[in-house]
């Protein structure tokens, strides 16, 4: 189950239900929250704090949530630059294991991206997934064969003669196996 953080309206709400006295739990009721979310406002509405200031101090603590950036050290970021400058990929850098980079591929790639001092541009594939002209072929094999409406244009007597047969398949889970039916 997801959390969903309280808006500014319904702190609002919740400020004038406090003002009020209505009791905690009848508003975690009808805001449909939970009663702890709700009581957690109260105490700070007790105490002599304004919901201006909850919003404040929610913001503050958001903002230091969340993964921090990497940031890889001086001498791994100049092998990179450098081997960057020969035409190396980052696939290429850390596979080659000749010096240790503190970061996966991926997260590599990454750093390409948003970083000013590792242009992305600076790249053999300039930060494209694929090459130009890459075709996608995952996928397609339900494409075989032909369409029902173009039997009787290749075959006119097809209700009359033997041995037109209709095939079907059903794939297992995971796709580990398959029945196929032929009529």
């Amino acid at each position: 189950m997801t959390y969903n953080h309280l808006t500014i309206s319904e702190l609002s709400f919740i400020q004038n239900f406090w003002n009020q006295g209505v009791k905690a739990y009848i508003v975690a009721k009808t805001l449909k929250r939970s009663a702890e979310t709700i009581y957690r406002v109260f105490r700070f509405l007790d105490a002599g704090n304004s919901i201006s200031e909850y919003y404040e101090n929610y913001r503050t603590n958001k903002a230091k949530s969340g993964r921090k950036p990497i940031v890889l050290p001086n001498d791994e970021l100049e092998y990179i630059k450098e081997k960057v400058s020969l035409g190396w990929t980052p696939d290429t850098i850390i596979g080659r294991n000749e010096k240790h980079i503190s970061c996966s591929m991926r997260t590599l790639y990454r750093i390409f991206k948003r970083s000013k001092d590792l242009d992305v541009t600076s790249l053999p594939m300039k930060g494209k997934r694929h090459p130009n002209g890459y075709v996608e072929r995952r996928g397609k094999a339900g494409r075989l064969g032909r369409a029902l409406s173009e039997r009787h244009q290749d075959y006119p007597n097809y209700h009359n003669e033997f041995g037109h047969l209709e095939a079907d398949t059903i794939q297992g889970k995971n796709h580990r196996g398959a029945v196929m039916t032929l009529v």
